[in-house]
C-alpha cells in the first residue's frame, strides 16, 4: 500500500496530491461521528499509545519517487498531509515533511488536522514545516464538543484546543 495517492479534486485545495502519514487500520484521537473513514480503530490520546511503527520518511520519500516518475508535478496544486486518522500522531511528521518538500519545491503542503495535539511544543514543531494547516474545531462548547468529536484522552477539552490553535498561530 502507497502512502501517496491521487490527485485528486479536493473542494478546499484544489488538485492535490495526497499523503498518508498512518496507513490503515486508522488511528485517531477523535472518533468523530461524522468520519468518512468510520470507526475509529485505534482510539489513542497520544503517539506514545501506539506500539507499532508508523510511516517513516524513506517510506514517503520512495512511494512519492515512484509517483513523481509518472506524474506532470505541474498538474498538482497542493500536496496534503491526511490519511487514516490524525496525522500529527506521526512524530517523524516533520522528517516526512521535510523530504517532501525537497521533490517538490515548488508546490505547497498542507496538512489536515484535528488540533487535539496542538498543545504539545514537538506536534507545533513538526507542523512548521507546512505551508497551510487546516486545524479544526468542530464545538464552541463542551458538551457538544464531546457529543461530536468522542476523544480519547478525556483532559482534552474545547479551550485547549482553542488556545493551542492560537498559539500554533502567534508562534508556529
Amino acid at each position: 500500500m502507497s502512502t501517496v495517492y491521487g490527485p485528486v479534486p479536493s473542494w478546499r485545495l484544489r488538485r492535490s496530491l495526497g499523503i498518508d502519514v498512518l496507513l490503515p487500520p486508522k488511528k485517531c484521537t477523535f472518533n468523530c461521528v461524522y468520519c468518512q473513514l468510520g470507526k475509529t480503530r485505534m482510539h489513542v490520546s497520544g503517539p506514545e499509545m501506539l506500539s507499532e511503527p508508523l510511516v517513516d520518511a524513506n517510506r514517503v520519500a520512495g512511494d512519492l519517487d515512484g509517483v513523481l516518475k509518472r506524474l506532470d508535478l505541474d498538474s498538482v496544486e497542493i500536496v496534503t498531509f491526511s490519511g487514516t486518522g490524525e496525522p500529527t500522531l506521526n512524530l517523524g511528521l516533520g522528517k516526512i515533511a521535510k523530504e517532501v518538500k525537497r521533490r517538490v519545491s515548488s508546490v505547497p503542503l498542507a496538512i489536515l488536522a484535528n488540533s487535539s495535539l496542538f498543545h504539545r511544543r514537538e506536534i507545533r514543531k513538526n507542523l512548521s514545516w507546512f505551508d497551510l494547516i487546516v486545524a479544526k474545531l468542530d464545538a464552541g462548547d463542551e458538551e457538544t464538543f464531546r457529543l461530536i468529536n468522542r476523544p480519547a484522552d478525556k483532559k482534552i477539552d474545547v479551550e485547549t484546543i482553542g488556545d493551542s490553535i492560537k498559539e500554533l498561530k502567534k508562534n508556529g
